[in-house]
């Protein structure tokens, strides 16, 4: 039963990365992205890029980050996988604010909103809120930094995402 090893794997990871755990949970779902691709499962291996680079983003590793979100948007373009796009490019956004490029995660979430309007989806909004928040305040753009965080705020608060709303405040 891989498939279910595969998911009770990433399931666990998950459960990592939310504790705080992302040292763990990278080398968890490196090992599930992993076997993804060897059975071919691209759309799930663009998921777990996409998670992989979330955990590495918060371990600091700006590269590994920027090249598994690289990864996650080229295997969703290739599927044409359009929220699987926003999600990756969202995840590129938040590796230009770490690295102070304000410019480049705005540029960066113009691309996103786009296709997050074609597949509504209220997280990914906030998610594209939230970088852009970062961006306009790293701006010096208080106002507008302060809007997109109250918005973001909100869907975080009503999903009780913590991760994110300790991100947003």
């Amino acid at each position: 039963m891989p498939q279910h090893a595969r998911a009770a794997l990433n399931s666990i990871a998950t459960i990592y990365k939310r504790m705080g755990g992302y040292e763990q949970a990278s080398r968890i779902y490196a090992r599930v992205r992993s076997q993804q691709h060897d059975a071919g499962l691209r759309r799930d291996e663009a998921v777990t890029l996409h998670n992989l680079g979330r955990a590495r983003l918060m371990l600091g590793k700006w590269g590994a980050a920027r090249a598994d979100f690289s990864g996650c948007l080229a295997l969703s373009e290739g599927l044409h996988y359009t929220r699987g796009e926003a999600y990756a490019l969202v995840g590129l956004a938040a590796v230009d604010n770490a690295a102070a490029d304000p410019n480049g995660a705005l540029r960066t979430l113009v691309k996103a909103e786009e296709l997050q309007r074609r597949t509504p989806d209220a997280r990914l909004d906030a998610q594209i809120q939230l970088a852009r928040g970062t961006a306009l305040r790293q701006l010096q753009r208080g106002a507008e930094a302060l809007s997109a965080l109250e918005q973001s705020e909100a869907v975080f608060k009503q999903a009780n995402s913590l991760e994110e709303l300790a991100a947003t405040y």
